[in-house]
């Protein structure tokens, strides 16, 4: 049989890589040159992760064109770069298996459809998942211990720029526009209403950006410009983020968006510091509020 190969190449946005796509591509077609394997297609998933193959497009691709038998190799630089999730790892194999596919890896010298390639495979494969639920898991604890120490967690955000890694300096023309958004948005009886002010205006977002309903929205739920920083549910007071609106402004238009939505949503106020939902409050709690 004539040996027809595919060449996948990948390389994750997140990570440092040691090897880039075209040094991949070039690498694996002169093995299959060397070889004399005919290369079918070169399927490249640039800037994707490997935890999952749903966002890799031209990964979907090979499977899809694997089942349709259109070659009987499959070429990789190495195991991690066509997955790190065991289970999407194992179901491929299997696949390739089942229409007599051989995947093998360049690097690490094995075709994995033989005996003892399985077993590396799924031994390379358990490896790579751990790495990956570890690089993971130490990326939520560096972020989680960020917020609690008041650093920003975000880039682009209307009334700020980038100070540094943790910190925002304030945009002043950015909060008047912000400033005006708030005083239209306590005027008018709806988030739609103040929107399409707003826009008549012609009062952008960030950086010229339309503005929606929604993304208005958005703007005044921020507790962010209160000098605070959100995280995983929680809200932490943070030296790094200067105040643009007080707290008692902000709590006021956040009981307003409360009463204004159909559907209610977790709002909340920020009391002694802390985030409060409003779907909590009593009656007296709310109009005290609205009275400060």
């Amino acid at each position: 049989m004539t040996a027809i190969a595919a060449i996948y190449c990948r390389v994750s946005k997140k990570r440092n890589e040691s090897i880039s796509i075209e040094s991949q591509e070039s690498l694996l077609r002169e093995y299959c040159k060397k070889n004399d394997f005919e290369v079918y297609r070169v399927y490249i998933d640039n800037g994707k992760s490997g935890k999952s193959t749903i966002s890799r497009d031209d990964y979907l691709v090979l499977i899809d064109e694997a089942k349709q038998r259109k070659f009987n190799k499959v070429i990789i630089w190495r195991i991690t770069r066509f997955g790190r999730n065991l289970k999407d790892l194992l179901y491929a194999c299997d696949l390739f298996e089942q229409y007599d596919i051989a995947l093998i890896s360049y690097s690490e010298n094995y075709d994995f459809s033989t005996a003892v390639g399985k077993l590396i495979r799924n031994i390379i494969g358990a490896v790579a998942e751990f790495e990956l639920d570890e690089y993971s898991e130490n990326i939520r604890m560096v972020l989680a211990e960020k917020a609690k120490n008041g650093g920003r967690m975000c880039h682009f955000v209307l009334g700020y720029d980038v100070l540094d890694k943790n910190s925002f300096i304030v945009n002043k023309e950015e909060k008047t526009v912000l400033l005006k958004m708030y005083s239209i948005a306590e005027q008018e009886r709806s988030v739609l209403a103040a929107t399409n002010k707003l826009n008549n205006l012609g009062i952008t977002g960030k950086k010229g950006m339309k503005l929606t309903s929604h993304t208005l929205k958005n703007v005044l739920k921020r507790a962010l410009y209160c000098g605070f920083v959100e995280h995983k549910g929680n809200l932490y007071k943070s030296d790094n983020i200067p105040v643009i609106i007080s707290i008692e402004r902000y709590n006021k238009m956040q009981i307003k968006l409360y009463q204004m939505a159909r559907k209610k949503e977790d709002l909340f106020v920020i009391l002694n510091n802390d985030k409060v939902l409003i779907d909590g409050l009593t009656t007296e709690q709310i109009e005290e509020i609205i009275r400060v």
